[in-house]
């Protein structure tokens, strides 16, 4: 069973990111984000987004290598690389948090901001479209108070890239992602409703379409 339910706060720990943090709503990893296994995370990116092992990969792999421990979990001697959702929402220069969040203030944060979130809603009615993704990071970035380096200006591009792959309402390119979805995901965090019929991608979401959909973004 992987209805969406909420966990205790106090044994609970998430991350700015509202994908992992559905996939922990509705346990295809840890429930309460934590000691969450690298290859577990990779089969449930892959199973429930539907973006290809490579692109899990390269989106799982910097949260490992910067935040990971090895943890024994059996005998003899079977380690486990592990994360913990929580340690995501730190921020620096070489961190994959930053400060131009959809839907999060630009401090450490593991809940969306409910002002954030409407505003967004509220601006684009009929949805939104990758035109209109573009724009909001736009608006976001230009209300800092530094630019975002190079680093976080990748990620926050990635970021606006699988949204609306992963969200949109059809396959071509001038498809838009209806604003009851964006509430669901990224308010709710959880699946949109209809997520296995007529959501999920139909076609597996590869490296070279993200890349591609992200240069547009920045266009």
């Amino acid at each position: 069973n992987h209805a969406s339910s909420p966990v205790p706060s106090s044994n609970r720990c998430r991350s700015p990111c509202p994908a992992l943090n559905a996939l922990a709503n509705h346990g295809y990893i840890s429930k309460e984000g934590q000691n969450i296994a690298f290859f577990d995370l990779l089969r449930a990116m892959v199973h429930v987004y539907n973006v290809s092992i490579l692109l899990a990969l390269f989106l799982a792999l910097p949260g490992y290598l910067l935040y990971g421990t090895f943890r024994c979990t059996g005998w003899p001697w079977k380690w486990t690389w592990v994360l913990s959702l929580a340690r995501l929402s730190e921020f620096g220069a070489s961190r994959l948090a930053h400060r131009a969040s959809l839907v999060h203030v630009d401090q450490p944060s593991h809940h969306p901001d409910p002002k954030l979130l409407e505003s967004l809603i509220s601006a684009y009615p009929s949805g939104l479209s990758i035109c209109d993704i573009a724009e909001v990071r736009v608006k976001r970035e230009a209300a800092l108070e530094k630019p975002l380096n190079w680093w976080h200006e990748q990620i926050a591009l990635g970021e606006s890239a699988l949204s609306w792959l992963l969200l949109r309402d059809g396959s071509d390119e001038q498809a838009t992602v209806p604003v009851e979805r964006m509430r669901e995901f990224f308010g709710e965090e959880r699946l949109p409703e209809g997520w296995w019929e007529r959501v999920r991608p139909q076609q597996a979401v590869g490296l070279l379409t993200a890349r591609r959909i992200a240069n547009e973004v920045q266009k």
